[in-house]
């Protein structure tokens, strides 16, 4: 199959990518992936401890999800590398677009992939598109290639290409465009993007990417976030996007457009996830939900979590705008880093570039590529 599908009479359900609990699946959540065929499941940390466990969960899911289901995570790479305990923390998008060697980043995301593929996923939530403009953006940061729309374009691609080379499907995020715009939409709500800029979208597609993720960001000319919004996606079906993703529908962006079509979020009553777990069936759904949860688009997946997602108010802390130092207790319990991405941290430090929305600021000179350098 080349992408996740929502499974035909599953109903809402079948439009969702669920989460779980923990590192194990329970027999309550197999239960109710076997009832409910959801169109995949989507890994957090919280469920990673290493090469071996992963690989075993992921074989009991596939035990329990309906043929064609995906299993999926945000590997980004930096401090978006959620598979980190079993697959490594490759380098950030900025890292690689401040050093700006394609066949660098290509080599990093097919590192990346190998290593997922080998764990047991299907499709990483990668690369970002997003084209950093906003003074203060908290939630991008070094999740983009750059602040240059061309820049990011050539290095999505490159992405792309990699992550395809590695064996895994990937995912465009997040449309139109978050790298525009400061609020964070884990905590509030969407935001108007001042434009639109679809090159790095376009580039993606082209090399190989088939799936976009519709974020919580009202367009120009649009009232709806992208996810709710059937204009959205048909923009970036035109684009060549095979598959449409939302992102995910509990952030809090999203509570008063779907509490406006009668949907009550996970944790506000009648949706509460203790039910929901217990009681091994979804809660209610108003049928706008079904549509609107994959930009109106049909057979298009919503991506949310049905078990313990914690409220937007108690997220952690969102991501800076400048790459983060990885406390020494993460570097221990990631799994040990791939060729590619040593060869790439090295080439970062001599230059030390820093995201910034005017551009890349330098304190040193960039290194030059060593010669023979190549392999993954």
């Amino acid at each position: 199959m080349s992408g996740a599908v929502a499974h035909d009479g599953a109903g809402v359900a079948g439009r969702l990518v669920v989460g779980l609990l923990g590192p194990a699946l329970l027999p309550a959540e197999a239960a109710w992936l076997r009832r409910h065929r959801p169109a995949g499941v989507i890994l957090f940390g919280r469920n990673v401890r290493d090469a071996a466990q992963l690989r075993g969960l992921c074989d009991d899911l596939r035990r329990a999800l309906p043929a064609g289901a995906e299993i999926m995570a945000d590997q980004e790479g930096g401090a978006v590398s959620v598979l980190a305990a079993a697959a490594g923390r490759p380098p950030s998008a900025w890292t690689l677009g401040a050093i700006d060697d394609p066949e660098l980043t290509r080599r990093v995301h097919r590192a990346t992939a190998q290593r997922a593929r080998d764990c047991g996923l299907d499709r990483l939530l990668a690369p970002c598109a997003d084209v950093l403009l906003a003074p203060g953006n908290t939630v991008i940061g070094s999740r983009a290639f750059g602040s240059s729309s061309g820049l990011v374009a050539r290095h999505v691609a490159a992405a792309v290409r990699g992550l395809r080379e590695g064996g895994v499907r990937c995912c465009l995020k997040h449309w139109p465009g978050h790298g525009a715009v400061a609020r964070d939409t884990h905590l509030g709500a969407a935001t108007p993007v001042p434009f639109r800029d679809e090159r790095p979208y376009a580039a993606g597609l082209a090399a190989g990417a088939e799936a976009i993720m519709l974020g919580h960001l009202v367009a120009p000319g649009e009232a709806s976030p992208a996810s709710l919004s059937l204009p959205a996606a048909t923009r970036a079906r035109r684009l060549g996007a095979g598959l449409l993703l939302s992102d995910d529908i509990t952030m809090g962006a999203l509570r008063s457009p779907l509490a406006a079509l009668g949907v009550t979020a996970p944790g506000d009553g009648l949706a509460d996830r203790a039910t929901w777990r217990l009681r091994g069936s979804p809660p209610s759904t108003p049928a706008p939900a079904t549509g609107c949860c994959a930009g109106g688009s049909p057979g298009g997946p919503c991506r949310s979590t049905a078990w313990n997602r914690p409220p937007a108010s108690r997220r952690r802390r969102p991501i800076d705008a400048t790459p983060r130092r990885i406390p020494p207790g993460a570097k221990r319990a990631a799994a040990p880093p791939r060729p590619a991405w040593t060869r790439g941290r090295a080439r970062w430090r001599c230059g030390s570039p820093r995201p910034t929305t005017a551009g890349v600021r330098r304190t040193g000179r960039p290194c030059a590529r060593p010669a023979g350098e190549g392999g993954a």
